[in-house]
């Protein structure tokens, strides 16, 4: 591989390596997300089951903060409206905590939507845009979430278990794989 001294020093400086054995925490971590990976694609169950429950906590911490703040500041004049919010975080952390089965459905359910959604504006833009260079991909990725949303539609209620610990589990294989491959490059990166 023929690396220019120029790209060496760009890629080290973004990359944030500062020594030449950096690039093994980059490895180390990318095994580790594809070992999960592929943990959450051989049980999409659990996995969905568990990410149901992560989200749930990150609701109810993000919802608890948000009440104690508005409680410190409550001759603010949007205090109503801020505690309501994180009221209604606190709620949704604690549904998805205590029935991760019902926060699969909802989450399922908004990804679906959001699929659909994201896919028709995405092809509208595609549209506009088609008398400019490179608009076949923008109709490429409208394509692929209207195809999302209709496969989750299409199976839904049951594909609610499999499409989040499906999703959760090619995230963390597709980071994986990056983070190998930028340490493995990493690797032959010297100091300069």
């Amino acid at each position: 591989m023929d690396v220019s001294p120029r790209k060496v020093r760009l890629a080290s400086n973004t990359i944030g390596i500062g020594r030449h054995d950096g690039w093994i925490w980059l490895l180390g971590l990318g095994v580790l997300q594809l070992m999960l990976g592929l943990g959450a694609l051989s049980t999409v169950l659990l996995a969905s089951l568990a990410s149901a429950i992560a989200f749930g906590l990150c609701f109810l911490i993000g919802g608890l903060a948000q009440i104690g703040q508005a409680i410190t500041d409550r001759g603010w004049s949007g205090f109503f409206g801020h505690l309501g919010v994180g009221v209604l975080y606190a709620l949704v952390g604690i549904t998805f905590t205590a029935d991760p089965q019902g926060g699969v459905f909802a989450i399922t359910f908004v990804l679906g939507v959001y699929f659909l959604f994201a896919g028709v504006m995405r092809m509208l833009l595609a549209v506009e845009l088609k008398d400019t260079d490179g608009w076949g991909w923008m109709a490429l990725a409208a394509s692929v979430d209207l195809l999302l949303g209709a496969l989750i539609w299409a199976g839904w209620p049951s594909s609610a278990y499999r499409v989040l610990g499906a999703f959760v589990g090619v995230e963390l294989l597709v980071h994986g794989l990056s983070l190998v491959m930028l340490g493995l490059i990493s690797r032959q990166l010297r100091p300069i």
